[in-house]
C-alpha cells in the first residue's frame, strides 16, 4: 500500500472519481510496466493491457471517494491487481482538503493475498487521531 496527496502530482482532475481514474493508470504502470527500477528491467516486462473490475464510490474515513481497480495483464510473470482510491483529506474545509490517493497492488498468484482483501484494507481506513494531519 502506497499513499500520497494529489497536489501537485500533475493530475487533470480535482474530483476523487476523476483522479482515481486518472491514477490506476499511472499505477498499473508504476507497479507492472516496463521500464527499469534501481537500474535493472522491469521484472513483469511491461503491460499488455488491462481489465477494468471496478469502478464505483466508496467511503473512506469518513469521507465520499471513489475507488478504481484493474486487472493488469502483464508480458511475463505473474499478471497484476492495482487499485487506486481518491477521498478528501478528512478533518479539513473541503475548500482546502487535499486529495488522497491510496495505492494497492497484489500479485495475480496462490500466494498472494485474496483480492477481498483489498476491500478489508480500505474499509479499516481511519482518520488520524491526535496533533498531526492525515489520515
Amino acid at each position: 500500500m502506497f499513499t500520497f496527496g494529489a497536489a501537485g502530482k500533475g493530475y487533470r482532475s480535482q474530483t476523487p472519481d476523476g483522479v482515481a481514474r486518472e491514477d490506476i493508470a499511472r499505477n498499473a504502470e508504476e507497479s507492472y510496466g516496463a521500464g527499469q527500477r534501481d537500474g535493472k528491467p522491469a521484472a513483469y516486462g511491461g503491460l499488455d493491457g488491462h481489465q477494468e473490475l471496478k469502478a464505483e464510490e466508496v467511503v473512506v474515513a469518513g469521507q465520499r471517494g471513489f475507488l478504481v481497480r484493474w486487472k493488469a495483464d502483464t508480458r511475463k510473470g505473474d499478471d497484476g491487481y492495482v487499485q487506486s482510491v481518491v477521498f478528501p483529506e478528512p478533518g479539513q474545509p473541503a475548500a482546502e482538503a487535499d486529495l488522497v490517493v491510496v495505492r494497492l497492488g497484489f500479485d495475480v498468484s496462490s500466494a498472494a493475498p485474496p483480492l477481498s482483501s483489498m476491500d478489508e484494507i480500505i474499509r479499516g481506513i481511519e482518520p488520524a487521531t491526535g496533533d498531526g494531519e492525515g489520515v
